[in-house]
């Protein structure tokens, strides 16, 4: 019986050694930036009110950890923000507050700041389902309008706007109209108040139809071959697999996008290799097809290159 149950945990250790083994390879920094996002439970203030901000960065994988970032009011006369991420509300007006560190920059917050409290202070832009738009066809918006406190307000008339008037415009009633492939933004205003800016795609946003090939080739001593290719889809891209794709096993693969050959730093996952061989398909949202130049069979736990393919131009 002693003997079995060494037996056991013998075979236990060998197949421990094996998975750490398959995966040895090239590391990436785990705590490497890809994105920052900022919030606040306040948009609105009266002048003289404070609010506190966060920022949460994001790794390649998309995990999220906390980390020094500068804060940035584009509008310090309307309302400051210190190294804490304390806002200080100082005069009436709108400003945008972003976080940057290591060369990567926030989303914009919008904040505004009223003498008034039953004054506009928040316009929120609402869509019924989607935000993509066929070229001729139309979407309609409304807006709504509210106070400091999150009070809803009965306003009738706001004026609407478009970022790019050839891509798509925008009447009074807030009726969207698509005119040609792209990306337009959205805004209404009542009061001196604007909304956040609302994102429109129009078409296939302005990606080009054409489609790129790539050529797998293994990577620190792994086998990975075959054929892959990209190719514009909705608002974003598809990448296929294709038949003549194979890849080494191993534990946690993964697919990335990339502008490293070896490295998922500052690129995008694209999802799990759900199989090593034989063809299959990825949609990848928010991507365009000019982006990014290699194609990476990833294996995540340990940050080790399997193969990659770089896309022809």
């Amino acid at each position: 019986m002693r003997q079995i149950k060494m037996y056991y945990q013998w075979v236990g250790l060998l197949v421990l050694a094996v998975s750490l083994n398959a995966c040895i390879g090239e590391d990436v920094q785990q705590d490497s930036i890809r994105a920052i996002e900022i919030s606040t439970t306040r948009t609105a203030l009266l002048i003289g009110q404070n609010a506190n901000l966060t920022a949460s960065l994001k790794n390649p994988f998309g995990d999220s950890f906390s980390g020094d970032v500068s804060w940035v009011s584009a509008a310090p006369a309307v309302a400051t923000i210190d190294a804490n991420g304390v806002l200080t509300a100082v005069s009436i007006g709108q400003t945008t507050i972003t976080a940057t560190t290591e060369g990567i920059t926030s989303n914009e917050l919008l904040i505004t700041v009223v003498s008034d409290a039953n004054s506009v202070a928040t316009i929120v832009i609402t869509a019924p389902s989607t935000t993509n738009v066929g070229v001729g066809s139309t979407l309609q918006l409304t807006a709504s309008a509210r106070d400091v406190n999150n009070n809803a307000l009965n306003v009738s008339s706001f004026s609407w706007v478009s970022s790019n008037t050839s891509v798509a415009t925008v009447d009074q009633n807030g009726l969207v109209t698509g005119v040609t492939d792209g990306v337009a933004t959205i805004t209404a205003s009542a009061n001196n108040v604007a909304s956040q800016a609302y994102e429109i795609t129009i078409g296939t946003g302005g990606a080009s139809q054409a489609s790129r090939t790539a050529q797998f080739s293994g990577a620190n001593n792994y086998r990975v071959s075959g054929n892959a290719s990209l190719a514009a889809a909705g608002s974003g891209v598809k990448l296929s697999l294709e038949s003549n794709f194979s890849s080494q096993s191993g534990p946690g693969l993964y697919l990335y996008l990339s502008n490293s050959a070896t490295s998922v730093s500052g690129g995008i996952e694209i999802g799990k290799l759900r199989k090593t061989s034989g063809s299959d398909e990825y949609t990848i949202d928010g991507v365009s097809l000019d982006q990014y130049k290699f194609v990476i069979v990833y294996c995540k736990p340990f940050g080790a290159a399997f193969g990659f393919g770089e896309f022809a131009q």
